[in-house]
């Protein structure tokens, strides 16, 4: 058995010195506190540390696949989006085409209107 401070256990176990405090607080690792300083106790720290065990692995599969739905998602609210953008065009487009169209239907009226008043 050997003690290590925070930062020493957090380097030890390749992760942050929150996790090792979050570990502590947990009960998963033990403390001793010398003179205001914390030291981890840990086994023998010649030998290497503890590899992530496979729940890493489906974590880490389990975040692949929701990735790739959101990607999926994003495809899909990407294309609704282009196609409303497409139909919201045509719509102005119609609708300046009637206005000018009605703009054409009463001038011809006023100058109809004209004609016969003569």
């Amino acid at each position: 058995m050997s003690k290590m401070t925070v930062a020493e256990a957090a380097e030890y176990f390749k992760v942050s010195k929150e996790a090792i405090h979050n570990r502590v607080r947990r009960g998963t690792l033990d403390c001793v506190v010398e003179h205001g300083t914390k030291y981890i106790i840990a086994g023998d720290t010649k030998s290497t540390p503890p590899q992530n065990s496979g729940g890493n692995d489906k974590y880490y599969s389990y975040i692949e696949q929701e990735n790739s739905a959101l990607k999926a998602k994003i495809a899909e609210l990407e294309g609704e989006t282009r196609s409303l953008r497409e139909q919201r065009e045509q719509m102005k487009k119609r609708r300046s085409s009637r206005s000018i169209k009605s703009a054409m239907t009463s001038s011809k009226m006023c100058c109809r209107w004209l004609l016969r008043s003569f």
